[in-house]
């Protein structure tokens, strides 16, 4: 059984009304190997409207942190929870990784709020009160937005929901079963992923190549070896078990030898070479793999 943190609590200031349902773990205890560091999907609406109060917060006065920290915060502040991680789910990005991808496609407004200056005559003897410069701020409804498009990727879209997952929950709920109920379905999720029905814990890590790009290559699927490369060949390889969060990377002396197409596929440089991928699981340190690429030269 996985080893969660949970509390169910009404907002006693009564402000909000609600039930707020917290829920945390600490991925590398025992009972809990197996379960992603950010193992709770939610989803949040972006647009360059609702991101405007990140852009006012960052030139305030008494504001200290960064662009990108301040969007981190909003976003997280903003979204609202989904569900326990699936599978299939281990393909969204982290708040991290959404927050860095969004902060790519913005732009600070060096123009800032619109506003101009004029002097301002005294209404007493303009000998003994001169007149003074003022700032005057143009109607918010004219004001320039304080982040715009980054003009190198415009084209990108914004606006839109994105999904992304994170490592707590934080939500509020109006009827307490509801609240219990999205608890349960995290117990149940999460549990899953440490412990199996045969009362194994989680699975290991297992990697191995899935294909070979050209086809006309020999190597049997899930192999954790495979021979007779040839340079410029792709291989896309295949990872399961663990927490379901790894990197992949060349060994020691095999990164000139190997190029990165995506996290999972690469392709071999050289003939006549032996290059090793490392496969090591991000939460928990012993579950790590290996996969052997050997080339030759052409006949």
């Amino acid at each position: 059984m996985a080893d969660i943190i949970s509390s169910i609590l009404w907002d006693e200031a009564g402000s909000e009304d609600k039930w707020l349902l917290s829920a945390s773990q600490v991925v590398t205890s025992t009972d809990n190997l197996g379960i992603p560091g950010h193992p709770y999907v939610h989803k949040v609406y972006i647009d360059l409207s609702s991101l405007s109060s990140v852009g006012e917060s960052f030139f305030s006065d008494s504001n200290t942190d960064t662009l990108e920290d301040l969007l981190t915060a909003h976003i997280q502040a903003s979204a609202s929870y989904v569900r326990p991680v699936m599978d299939e789910d281990m393909l969204l990005p982290t708040l991290s990784d959404l927050s860095s991808s969004i902060f790519d496609r913005l732009s600070v407004n060096p123009y800032g709020t619109l506003s101009f200056s004029k002097l301002v005559q005294a209404d007493t003897d303009p000998l003994e009160s001169p007149a003074v410069t003022t700032t005057l701020t143009v109607s918010g409804e004219l004001s320039f937005s304080r982040l715009v498009r980054n003009p190198e990727n415009e084209h990108l879209p914004l606006d839109g929901w994105y999904y992304f997952r994170a490592q707590t929950v934080a939500e509020d709920y109006f009827v307490y079963d509801k609240a219990k109920e999205a608890l349960s379905r995290i117990e149940y999720c999460l549990g899953w992923k440490t412990t199996r029905e045969s009362g194994r814990t989680y699975l290991p890590l297992n990697a191995g190549v899935s294909s070979v790009v050209p086809a006309s290559r020999e190597f049997s699927v899930g192999s954790k070896s495979v021979s007779g490369l040839l340079a410029g060949d792709y291989i896309k390889i295949t990872v399961s078990g663990g927490s379901g969060e790894y990197t992949v990377e060349p060994a020691s002396g095999s990164e000139s030898l190997l190029s990165k197409e995506s996290k999972n596929t690469w392709r071999v440089l050289e003939n006549a070479s032996v290059a090793t991928l490392e496969i090591n699981d991000t939460n928990i340190e012993t579950e790590r793999a290996t996969i052997t690429l050997t080339t030759t030269e052409p006949s």
